[in-house]
């Protein structure tokens, strides 16, 4: 399994990434919506977790893209925000699953779990 975490929170970011993979899981970090069009476009992921606030293009546009390419990726929305509502933003993509947990709640663990319900 490979999944992209999308932050420009180095700390949390690599947090995840050495949580993912002392359970056995590959991930690649980028800290931009730019950045990880770019990984995206030359690696097969199995998932992606996104910050939704990040510097340029925010992390639901790009899971708007992502979905257009991959329309079963699976995607969490990974935000400080306990008000964020975007279940509008997906309704194009009936198909997917795309959840948001909130950075103050949720666990590596919370989101690892995610993934391996999917797999």
């Amino acid at each position: 399994m490979n999944i992209l975490i999308i932050d420009d929170n180095e700390v949390l970011a690599e947090s995840i990434a050495a949580y993912f993979e002392d359970e056995g899981v590959d991930s690649q970090i980028a800290d931009s919506a730019e950045e990880a069009k770019r990984l995206f476009d030359h690696s097969k992921f199995d998932g992606a977790v996104v910050d939704f606030y990040l510097p340029g293009t925010d992390g639901v546009s790009w899971i708007e893209w992502a979905l257009s390419k991959a329309p079963d990726l699976p995607c969490i929305v990974y935000t400080g925000s306990l008000s964020l509502s975007l279940a509008d933003r997906f309704q194009q993509f009936a198909q997917n699953q795309v959840r948001i947990l909130q950075k103050t709640h949720s666990s590596a663990g919370d989101l690892l779990n995610v993934f391996w319900k999917k797999s």
